[in-house]
């Protein structure tokens, strides 16, 4: 109860600030932030807590999240997810083949509508059979669809979060990645 409550005094002391204890003593830490809706977002810079003391402050000045003048966010290009880790995470990690090449060229997939809320088409370039992943922000595989054929394919996504996500597809020689937003 006493850490939530110092919680709650640096906010209310600092609203620019939040300051989130219970971490590891003796560690630095990473605050990595990716944007989680609009394609034309950019993510304010990266974050080092290195003061060792089991504490991490994010840094919430307006300058750095695309306010407006009033000071408030505007959600539609400043929505953010921050990960905070002992190092610094801004690369997805791939899924499938990790050494997989990228694709050839002519070798590629549409998808639509993008962004969608419930079903998402994807218009492959043959009937080779392929593995099909969605991954989150964070990199983490949140489905998948593997030996796919077919050069249409209708998946269902209702039931995922609003947010940016990736479509990862890959056969067996090449992999392909575009971004989708579920809204």
């Amino acid at each position: 109860m006493l850490t939530a409550l110092n919680s709650i005094i640096a906010i209310q002391a600092n609203p620019q600030q939040i300051s989130l204890p219970g971490f590891q003593t003796g560690q630095d830490y990473f605050i990595s932030y990716f944007p989680t809706r609009m394609n034309t977002t950019v993510a304010p810079p990266d974050g080092f807590e290195d003061d060792q003391t089991g504490t991490v402050t994010l840094n919430l000045y307006p300058e750095l999240f695309h306010c407006n003048p009033d000071g408030s966010l505007d959600t539609l290009f400043s929505d953010y997810a921050f990960i905070i880790a002992t190092s610094l995470i801004k690369s997805l990690p791939t899924t499938g083949k990790p050494d997989a090449p990228v694709a050839a060229k002519g070798w590629d997939f549409n998808m639509y509508p993008n962004p969608t809320r419930d079903i998402l088409y994807l218009s492959l370039p043959d009937d080779a059979p392929r593995n099909i992943f969605l991954i989150d922000m964070t990199g983490r595989q949140v489905q998948a669809w593997n030996g796919i054929v077919g050069p249409k394919k209708r998946l269902s996504i209702g039931q995922l979060a609003k947010g940016t996500y990736f479509v990862r597809i890959s056969d067996a020689n090449f992999a392909k990645t575009k971004k989708l937003m579920i809204h």
